[in-house]
């Protein structure tokens, strides 16, 4: 039986329109803060991992997990093959695998009870199930580009699962990336990093761990981020000597986002003010954007017409 739908006139879908249309101005023009801005891209299993496994130094010798929400979230998403994310492509499955896995030993490594130990290693075993079978199909999927940054962490990754004890297939992982990322650490020098800092390479900061010194990359921050990645700006927390103050607030305010957060999930990029901004000017129709009720919406937006 088909279902009672009601038709609209011509009229009210127009009117419908607009004023879902105008809540949506609204809500992006009050969303956004006059210093952080806006993001509302959803959680990364990557970048969360990452945040996962920042410690916060309390008194004395003692730390404790910074952010156990992300932990949670990371539990929860696990799938049944023992990698993450697995309606996405094999480049991605494997960043967030190798990722996950690196959070899950890490907290691994400083659980006391013994269930909790029992379920985090039979985790553990189904993660490096994954990556010892989606490995060796890597060099093949990849029929462009890297993304960004790739260079940088992809083998730094696979290094710090290897000092975990935990030993994968991937040595042809390593004979296709390792000239990638020899070539682009050669194309500048760190003194020049901690200078004047260079986008692609903060964003991807996790990549440099071992070879940069990350008490020296805090004038790069720019409100508290590390070039707006969760999970460079995890790594820089985790590595650098002191804590500091401002980057956790931003990975606090990333995790809290609309959409990646209220769940323990942190977005892969935040904020995008100027992406949300543009998207909806850009796909709105000029009449709509030049009447009045769009005027608030204007009004904020740092976008130049």
């Amino acid at each position: 039986m088909r279902p009672n739908i009601p038709q609209l006139s011509e009229q009210q879908v127009q009117v419908t329109y607009h004023q879902e249309a105008t809540a949506l101005l609204e809500y992006l023009g009050q969303a956004q803060h006059p210093d952080y801005g806006f993001g509302a891209v959803s959680g990364s299993i990557y970048d969360t991992a990452w945040v996962s496994m920042v410690e916060k130094p309390l008194t004395g010798s003692k730390t404790a997990w910074a952010f156990i929400e992300c932990f949670e979230f990371l539990l929860k998403a696990q799938c049944e093959d023992g990698g993450w994310d697995t309606d996405a492509v094999l480049f991605d499955r494997i960043a967030c695998t190798l990722a996950g896995l690196l959070a899950l030993k890490k907290h691994l490594n400083q659980e006391k009870d013994n269930m909790t130990r029992e379920a985090l290693d039979n985790r553990v075993s189904r993660a490096t199930h994954f990556l010892r079978q989606a490995l060796p199909k890597l060099p093949a999927a990849v029929a462009y580009e890297l993304p960004i940054g790739a260079e940088l962490w992809l083998p730094k990754m696979l290094e710090l699962i290897e000092e975990e004890d935990i030993h994968l297939d991937n040595e042809c992982v390593l004979a296709w990336i390792l000239p990638a990322r020899d070539k682009r650490i050669s194309r500048f020098s760190i003194e020049t990093f901690y200078e004047r800092g260079f986008t692609s390479v903060a964003h991807s900061l996790e990549g440099l761990i071992g070879y940069a010194d990350f008490s020296r990359v805090s004038r790069l921050k720019s409100c508290g981020s590390m070039m707006g990645s969760p999970s460079a700006t995890a790594a820089y927390l985790i590595y650098s000597e002191t804590w500091d103050a401002d980057a956790e607030a931003y990975i606090r305010r990333a995790l809290n986002s609309p959409y990646a957060g209220q769940n323990g999930g942190v977005p892969s990029t935040y904020p995008t003010t100027a992406f949300e901004a543009s998207w909806v000017r850009g796909n709105f129709p000029f009449s709509f954007l030049c009447s009045q009720s769009s005027s608030t919406f204007l009004a904020s937006s740092t976008i130049p017409s």
